[in-house]
Order: structure tokens, then C-alpha cells, then sequence
């Protein structure tokens, strides 16, 4: 990738670039095994690549150079590219993230760390290829996996699926209104809706809804205690 983008480029020392590039993640393994959270894998990288570097007989001006661009590729850092070939290797790493794949990954690594996916920064990411139909593959699959991921419509219990989720952020996103109109539309036994009263409380006033007659039968005996 990074060579890819050096082409159109003039006046890029490769031997950096592809330095930078083949060892830009060296220290990845070291920081996946941290439980503290302290390493990050751009520094130490750079410092791993310098004692490499030297044992090949690199000039300090190229040693300084390459660990420059490991420093500077991680976007988290903060660390902004100031030479041509950092400023390469930073856009090949952030494009290697644009695939499904990447951004499964993506999704992988926020979660392992506890990390927020702030809509901004998914949005920069993604916006190369927004919007165009030989794409939309891409997220229609990313949109499966993510309701796969959830549980959603697995017929599980509530408490092993991503509605739990969503509802805590419904009912914290409309905290302050003083009530709340739900429906249960295919309520089945009526799990999610013991669910909702559990959520919303006394504010939510709970329309139930269950075609089967034979289901609604055991609906009202669950639900028939709990004043929906």
C-alpha cells in the first residue's frame, strides 16, 4: 500500500518508507498483552526499531527518520507526520481500516480496550467510500454482523442480546420526559415487555400486542402481575 502511494510522489526515500512500513506494528504483540494499557505500540516500536536499525548499520539521520513515521503512524497518538514518507505510511495504515474487514477489526480492538467509536472518526473513516453503489456490499454485511454480533432477533433472552443495550439508551436519551408511550408489537411471552417496565419504570405506559392466541394466553400469565 504504501508503495502504491509513493508513485505518485516525488522525492520519497523508499528505503525509509519500506523500513517504516515493515516495522511500523513490531511492538503490536507487547502492547495486545498489556493488561495495563501503558504500552503503545507506536513508541516502543520506534525505540524496538532503533536498536534494530543500528545493529544493520543505519545512519542516525535514517534511524531518526523511520522511527519519526512508527511514531506518527498511529492516529490515537496524536503524533501529526511531518516528513513525506510518515505522512505515506500513516495514509496506507488508515486505508488498510477502509475494508470490511478492517472495520470488523476496528470494532474488534475499541471493544478490547474499552474504547468509544465516536461517529466523527468512523465518519472520516468511511467517507472515501460513502455513498457509492459498488460499496453498499460492504455495509449491508457490516449490518449483519452487527446484529449477529448483538443477538438481535436470535430469540434469545433479552439479557443475552443487544436490545438491553439499546433500550438503556433510549430511555437515557429521554430521561426527562415525565412518560413515555411503548409498544410491544409480537410480544410473545412477553419478555421484553417485563423488560421495558424494568427500563422505563413508572413513567412508561406499555401497549402489548400478540397475534397467537394460544401465545397470548401465556403472555398474560407472565405479564399479568407486573401493572404494563
Amino acid at each position: 500500500m504504501c508503495l502504491h502511494l509513493a508513485k505518485d510522489e516525488s522525492e520519497v526515500d523508499l528505503d525509509i518508507l519500506k523500513t517504516s512500513a515493515l516495522l511500523h506494528d513490531i511492538a503490536r504483540a507487547k502492547e495486545d498483552k498489556d493488561d495495563s494499557g501503558n504500552i503503545d505500540h507506536a513508541i516502543l516500536g520506534a525505540e524496538m526499531a532503533e536498536n534494530i536499525l543500528k545493529d544493520f548499520g543505519y545512519s542516525n539521520d535514517k534511524i531518526e527518520a523511520v522511527k519519526h513515521c512508527i511514531i506518527t503512524h498511529r492516529f490515537r497518538s496524536g503524533n501529526e507526520p511531518k516528513i513525506k514518507e510518515a505522512k505515506i505510511l500513516f495514509d496506507a495504515d488508515k486505508l488498510d481500516v477502509i475494508g470490511s474487514i478492517g472495520i470488523a477489526r476496528s470494532f474488534m480492538i475499541a471493544g478490547q480496550y474499552g474504547e468509544k467509536m465516536f461517529i466523527k472518526i468512523i465518519k472520516k473513516l468511511i467517507s472515501p467510500i460513502s455513498g457509492k453503489r459498488k460499496f453498499q456490499k460492504i455495509f449491508e454485511a457490516l449490518n449483519q454482523l452487527s446484529l449477529i454480533g448483538m443477538n438481535i432477533g436470535g430469540g434469545s433472552d433479552p439479557e443475552d442480546s443487544g436490545e438491553r443495550s439499546a433500550l438503556d439508551y433510549i430511555n437515557k436519551h429521554f430521561k426527562s420526559l415525565s412518560k413515555i408511550i411503548l409498544f410491544d408489537v409480537g410480544a410473545n411471552v412477553g419478555h421484553y415487555s417485563i423488560l421495558l417496565k424494568e427500563i422505563f419504570g413508572e413513567k412508561a405506559e406499555i401497549h402489548v400486542f400478540e397475534p397467537s392466541a394460544k401465545t397470548f394466553q401465556k403472555l398474560q400469565l407472565n405479564v399479568g402481575g407486573t401493572a404494563l
